[in-house]
Parts: structure tokens; C-alpha cells; sequence
């Protein structure tokens, strides 16, 4: 055989071995990264008080299409409320999962000690709104209002 065709072989071999020591999980992986997108934007409110230490911020993206069934979870990101707002945030989310024939909605909660304090009340599709800043208004329970 010619040195040429020798080299072939050789690259081909090496080509085979290296692929074959990538598991199917590790592949699997590497491309569910490639899916990966960021929707960045900011939480606010209109009332003029802090939050009390502690607080945890949690904004959630879901797809809402199915009436009278519970939305299903896409992805969700929690940090703690640190000052006053805005507060940013900046969700991961796999976007092999968005369907364009879907809703989808983001809502944010301010949550203490397993209480909810504060949501968002407006639907908000970050795929349909053609905005180029996410902005999430939050709204003051009333039991935490009184307090």
C-alpha cells in the first residue's frame, strides 16, 4: 500500500477511537448545552418599602397552552433580594422545548419563610411580546399589605 493510503487508515482509526471514547450521555449533554438561551430582565414594584431580609426572588417560565390543567415548569431561577429594586435576573432555559404553536408565560414571586409576599399578575410570553427588555411588575399580597 502507498504511504498515502496508510495514512488514511491511520487517521480513520484514530477518528473511530477517539469518538468511541465519548459516552452517549456526555453527547446527549454537549448538544442539550447547545440548546441553551437566556432571558434576562428585571423584577419591580411600585410600593415604596424594602422587602424584609431574607426575601427570595423566584421567577419562573412556563408554558401555559393547556386550559384548566396546571402550567408545567420550564425553568426556573431563585436568588435573594438584596436592596431595593429593580431586581435582574437571568433564566436559562432549554430552547429545543419551546414550541412556537405554545404559550408560554414568566412569573415572578417574592417569597419569605414559605410565604408568599409578592407575584406578578400580568401574563407576560416573553416569545410573543416583541420587546427588547423583560420587565415584570410584582404585586403586594394583601395579608402581607397589613402587616
Amino acid at each position: 500500500m502507498s504511504n498515502r493510503l496508510h495514512l488514511l487508515c491511520l487517521s480513520l482509526v484514530v477518528l473511530l477511537s477517539a469518538n468511541a471514547c465519548v459516552s452517549p450521555g456526555e453527547s446527549t449533554a454537549a448538544s442539550a448545552h447547545a440548546n441553551m438561551q437566556v432571558l434576562e430582565g428585571k423584577v419591580y414594584y411600585l410600593e415604596k418599602k424594602l422587602l424584609p431580609a431574607g426575601a427570595v426572588l423566584e421567577v419562573t417560565l412556563e408554558n401555559v397552552s393547556k386550559q384548566d390543567v396546571a402550567s408545567t415548569q420550564m425553568a426556573s431561577v431563585t436568588q435573594t433580594i438584596n436592596g431595593a429594586p429593580p431586581y435582574t435576573f437571568s433564566l436559562e432555559y432549554d430552547a429545543a422545548r419551546i414550541k412556537p404553536n405554545m404559550r408560554y408565560g414568566l412569573r415572578a414571586e417574592v417569597i419569605l419563610s414559605d410565604k408568599l409576599l409578592m407575584t406578578s399578575t400580568e401574563h407576560f410570553d416573553p416569545f410573543r411580546n416583541n420587546q427588547e427588555t423583560i420587565n415584570i411588575k410584582l404585586s403586594t399580597i394583601a395579608r402581607f399589605q397589613a402587616q
